[in-house]
């Protein structure tokens, strides 16, 4: 995922001004206080923990990611 659909999604927070080529750097203080808001979002919370337990699916035993994994490793046999 990218930062921009983190943000438009609910899962988070991105500073827009930062970077090397305007030599704009986002100071430690202003990193701690969005740290300090995600950590407080009872929203940010219930839906990291959501997306948690839809991964935990996707990587266990029948999980898409197991059987994507699977198909294409059997696709690559095939193929051979």
């Amino acid at each position: 995922m990218n930062a921009e659909t983190v943000e438009r999604n609910g899962l988070g927070m991105w500073v827009k001004s930062w970077g090397w080529g305007e030599q704009v750097v986002v100071k430690a203080d202003e990193i701690a206080e969005r740290i300090k808001e995600m950590m407080g979002d009872q929203l940010l919370k219930s839906q990291a923990a959501r997306i948690r337990e839809e991964a935990r699916k996707a990587v266990g035993d029948g999980g898409s990611s197991v059987r994507t994994l699977k198909g294409l490793i059997q696709k690559w046999n095939t193929d051979t």
